[in-house]
C-alpha cells in the first residue's frame, strides 16, 4: 500500500501540463450511482481524492490516505475504469475487496419511546383460606415503591394457623440501574453472584454489577458475520435453522450481515439474494453458538459485601455477625475464549479460583477450572467439562473434584461440600420427532453418595400427542430403581390431557390429569387429576376464573379418606397517576394505560387485547419485558365519531420491577359541518379558501357548500373567499351529544361585515 502511495502521490515533471479538472457522472459495475464526482486528468491518467472514493463506496485506509489526498485510479489494484469523454461519464469495474460492504443487522432492537418514568407503589398479593383436617389462612405479599432513582421492594408471608399469627419477611432491598452503562446496585438482601463451579449465598449487605439485560437487544456471546456478494439491487433473505431471521434490500456489492443469532449449539444460515428478474443466489454457512461465552471485549462483573443471612423462610432476620465479601468476572477474550474468575473472603477463609471457556471452532467448547482455599480451611478444587449441542446430536462431559480441605463460603452457611461429580449425558434426534437420551451422574459428598445411570426416549404424533419413557438405576444401591411412561394430549390451545404410570423402588404409580387453562384474555379454566401411589390415592378438582383484576380460584381435595378445600385470590394494587388500579399480578415490569378518562377503550398488548380502560380511563398491562420494548396499543375501532386521538400504538420499556405510564388522550372534537351558500343561495364553489377568525385555522370549502371547521368556540365567523368575492358567516356552536358531529346550516355568506342571514 505505501508502495502505491508513492505512486498515487509521485510529483508530475516540470514540463508536464497541468491537470484538467473533470466532474464526471459515475458507473460502477455497469451500475449508474446518480453521482457526479471531480476528477483530475494529467499525464498520469485520472485521480480523485480519498474523500470522493470513500463516497463511492471504494474502501480507502483513512489513516494512510487522508480525505483530500490525490489517488491516482491506475495505482488502485483491483480497479480498471473506461472514460467515455463524449458522455462526460466514467465506468467503475471495483472489485469486491476494494468495497466497503453494506451492513445489516439480523438483531435490530425494536423502536420504543425511551425508557419509562414517574413514580408509584405496587403491591402484590397471593391469599389463600385452608379448610379441613388444616385450617390456615396465608398471605404472601410483595411491596414496591419506585420512582426515577430506583425500586424499593420488600416481600413476606402472613399466616394464622391453629389460632397463631405471625409474618415472616423474606427479602427488603433497594435496587437502582443504568442502562446506558449497564451497571446495577443493590442495598440489602441478596444472592451473590457465581459461576458454574461456585455456589451463591445469601447475603444482607450491597452489591455492585454489571447487568446485561438493561439492553435485551445485545448479543452478549460470539456470533457469525455473514459475507456475500450481490451483482445487482437485490432482496436478501436470512434464514437460521430453516427459520427466517432477517429480510431486507441490498445494494450492488458486497454485503455484511452481523448479530447472526437465534440459534444454541450447531446450525446452518441460509442466504438467499433475489433479484429483480427473479434469479436466485444461495449460499449456506455452518454455524456454532455457545451463549455462555462472551464476545471480544465485553466484560461481565459482580462485587458483593455484606454479612450471610441464615435460616431463610424460617426466620425474619437470621444474619450472621463478620462480614464477608465475594466477587465474579468474566471476560471476552477473543471470539473463541472467554476468561473467568471468582474470589471470597471471610474471616480465617479465602477462596479464589479462575476458569477458561474454549471454543473448538464449530466443535464443542472446552471448559476447565482449577480454585483453591486458604485460611482455617485449606483444599484445592478442578474441573473439566466438554459440550457439543449438535442438530442431531448432543454430548455434555463434565468432572469435578475437591479436596476434603476444600471450603467456600456456603459451607459456612452449613451447605454440605461436594467432592467429586461426574456427569456425561448423550442425546440424539431420530426419524419421525422421536428423541433418545443416555446419562450418568456420580455425586459424592460427605453426607451421602449416589451413581445413577438412566434412560430417556420421546416422540411427537402429529402436532397433539408427545409420548415419553425415562428409566434409572442407582448403580451403588441396586434396589434403588425406576421405570415411568407418560403420554401427553393437547386439544386446542387449552385443553390438555395426560396420563402416565411406572414404578419406582418397588412401588406403583400412576397418574391422570385433564387441564383446562383461563383464556388469557379472562375466563374460566379447571383442573381435574388422580394420582396413586402404592395404596394411597389423590383425587382433586380446582375451578379457576381469571380477570382484568386478578385470579380466583377454589381447590377440593380427597386424600385416604380426609377431604380438604381451599380458597385462593391472587392479583396487585398499582398506585400510580393519581390513580388506584386493581389488576392481575404485576412482574418485571408494566404499563398503565391512560385515556384520559375516557372509559370502556380496548387496549392490545402485542396484537392481543387484554381488557377495556375502567371508569377512569385506565387499564393496566401486567407482565411486560423490563428494559424491553413492549408494544401497547388502543382500538380506536369502538370510540365515539367525534373522538380524536393522536396516536394509537406505542412502544413502552418499562424498569426493572417499575412501571411506565402510556398515554393515549383521547378528546372530543369541537367541529362541526357547515353548510355555506351564496348570496343567490347556490352552495359556494369548492375549493373556496376559509379562515376560522377565531382560531386563524384555514380551510377549503368542499363539495356541495360543505367545510369542515375544527377549534369552533361558541361565537364563530367565517371569512369566506378572497377580494370582491369576499364575505362572512357567524354562528354559534353548541356541542352535539357525544359520538356526533353536528352540521349547521345552510348559512348564507354575506359580504365582508355584514354576517350571516
Amino acid at each position: 500500500m505505501l508502495a502505491l502511495l508513492a505512486l498515487a502521490c509521485a510529483p508530475a515533471s516540470a514540463q508536464a501540463p497541468a491537470p484538467e479538472t473533470l466532474y464526471l457522472e459515475v458507473r460502477m459495475n455497469t451500475l449508474a450511482t446518480g453521482l457526479i464526482v471531480r476528477f483530475n486528468n494529467s499525464s498520469a491518467g485520472l485521480s480523485a481524492s480519498a474523500a470522493s472514493l470513500r463516497e463511492l463506496g471504494i474502501a480507502l485506509d483513512p489513516l494512510a490516505m487522508p480525505g483530500e489526498q490525490e489517488v491516482l485510479l491506475d495505482a488502485i489494484p483491483g480497479l480498471r475504469y473506461e472514460y467515455d469523454v463524449a458522455a462526460q461519464r466514467i465506468s467503475l469495474q471495483v472489485a469486491d475487496a476494494l468495497r466497503a460492504p453494506f451492513k445489516l443487522d439480523a438483531r435490530s432492537p425494536a423502536p420504543s419511546d425511551g425508557v419509562g418514568g414517574g413514580s408509584g407503589a405496587v403491591l402484590n398479593y397471593d391469599a389463600l383460606v385452608q379448610t379441613g383436617a388444616t385450617r390456615a389462612v396465608l398471605a404472601a405479599n410483595e411491596l414496591r415503591y419506585f420512582n426515577d432513582a430506583g425500586v424499593f421492594s420488600s416481600s413476606g408471608l402472613a399466616s394464622i394457623e391453629r389460632g397463631k399469627s405471625r409474618y415472616l419477611r423474606y427479602n427488603t432491598s433497594w435496587s437502582t440501574a443504568d442502562p446506558l452503562t449497564l451497571r446495577a446496585f443493590q442495598a440489602g438482601d441478596l444472592i451473590s453472584s457465581s459461576l458454574p463451579w461456585s455456589r451463591s449465598v445469601r447475603l444482607g449487605g450491597v452489591q455492585w454489577r454489571r447487568n446485561f439485560a438493561l439492553q435485551p437487544e445485545l448479543t452478549t456471546f460470539p456470533v457469525a458475520s455473514l459475507r456475500g456478494s450481490a451483482l445487482v439491487p437485490s432482496a436478501l433473505n436470512l434464514y437460521v435453522n430453516g427459520v427466517q431471521q432477517l429480510s431486507s434490500a441490498v445494494p450492488a456489492g458486497p454485503f455484511e450481515v452481523n448479530q447472526v443469532a437465534g440459534i444454541s449449539g450447531a446450525g446452518e444460515a441460509r442466504i438467499v439474494t433475489r433479484d429483480a428478474l427473479g434469479r436466485e443466489e444461495l449460499k449456506v454457512v455452518s454455524l456454532y453458538v455457545d451463549t455462555r461465552l462472551l464476545a471480544p471485549g465485553l466484560f461481565d462483573y459482580s462485587a458483593e459485601a455484606g454479612v450471610l443471612r441464615r435460616d431463610f423462610g424460617t426466620r425474619s432476620f437470621g444474619y450472621a455477625s463478620q462480614p464477608v465479601a465475594s466477587a465474579s468476572v468474566r471476560y471476552g477474550l477473543s471470539p473463541l475464549i472467554t476468561l473467568e474468575g471468582h474470589g471470597e473472603a471471610a474471616a480465617g477463609l479465602l477462596n479464589g479460583g479462575a476458569g477458561v471457556l474454549a471454543s473448538l471452532d464449530g466443535r464443542g467448547v472446552l471448559s476447565a477450572t482449577l480454585a483453591a482455599s486458604a485460611g482455617r480451611s485449606r483444599g484445592g478444587l478442578a474441573a473439566l467439562g466438554y459440550q457439543y449441542l449438535g442438530r442431531g446430536a448432543g454430548v455434555d462431559l463434565y468432572s469435578m473434584r475437591a479436596s476434603p480441605g476444600y471450603a467456600d463460603l456456603a459451607s459456612r452457611d452449613g451447605s454440605v461440600i461436594t467432592r467429586s461429580i461426574d456427569r456425561v449425558a448423550l442425546s440424539a434426534a431420530l426419524f419421525g420427532g422421536q428423541s433418545v437420551g443416555l446419562s450418568y451422574v456420580g455425586y459424592k459428598s460427605s453426607a451421602a453418595a449416589a451413581h445413577i445411570a438412566s434412560l430417556s426416549w420421546g416422540a411427537t404424533l402429529g402436532q397433539r400427542v408427545f409420548i415419553s419413557a425415562s428409566a434409572f438405576q442407582d448403580l451403588r444401591q441396586r434396589a434403588s430403581r425406576g421405570v415411568y411412561l407418560n403420554v401427553s394430549f393437547a386439544f386446542g390451545n387449552r385443553t390438555s390431557a395426560s396420563a402416565g404410570g411406572g414404578r419406582q423402588n418397588g412401588i406403583a404409580r400412576r397418574a391422570v390429569q385433564l387441564l383446562r387453562s383461563p383464556p388469557l384474555d379472562g375466563g374460566l379454566g379447571w383442573d381435574l387429576q388422580h394420582s396413586q401411589t402404592g395404596a394411597g390415592a389423590l383425587g382433586q378438582g380446582q375451578l379457576q376464573y381469571l380477570g382484568s383484576y386478578g385470579r380466583i380460584g377454589a381447590l377440593a381435595q380427597v386424600s385416604e379418606g380426609k377431604r380438604a378445600t381451599s380458597l385462593d385470590a391472587s392479583g396487585a394494587v398499582v398506585l400510580m397517576d393519581g390513580a388506584l388500579a386493581a389488576t392481575r399480578q404485576v412482574g418485571s415490569g408494566f404499563a398503565l394505560v391512560s385515556t384520559g378518562g375516557v372509559a370502556g377503550v380496548p387496549v392490545i398488548h402485542e396484537n392481543r387485547r387484554i381488557g377495556v380502560t375502567d371508569s377512569g380511563g385506565h387499564l393496566l398491562v401486567p407482565n411486560l419485558n423490563a428494559y424491553g420494548s413492549n408494544r401497547v396499543a388502543i382500538d380506536i375501532a369502538e370510540l365515539a365519531a367525534d373522538a380524536r386521538v393522536a396516536t394509537t400504538s406505542m412502544n413502552v420499556v418499562p424498569r426493572q420491577l417499575s412501571g411506565v405510564l402510556a398515554r393515549f388522550p383521547v378528546e372530543r372534537y369541537r367541529a362541526a359541518s357547515v353548510l355555506l351558500r351564496g348570496a343567490d343561495g347556490a352552495p359556494l364553489a369548492a375549493g373556496t379558501p376559509l379562515r376560522h377568525r377565531e382560531s386563524g385555522l384555514e380551510t377549503i370549502v368542499g363539495h356541495d357548500g360543505i367545510a369542515f371547521v375544527d377549534n369552533l368556540g361558541q361565537d364563530n365567523t367565517l371569512d369566506v373567499g378572497q377580494g370582491e368575492t369576499a364575505c362572512s358567516v357567524t354562528f354559534r356552536y353548541v356541542r352535539a351529544d357525544a359520538g356526533t358531529l353536528p352540521t349547521i346550516g345552510p348559512l348564507r355568506c354575506a359580504p365582508a361585515g355584514a354576517g350571516a342571514r
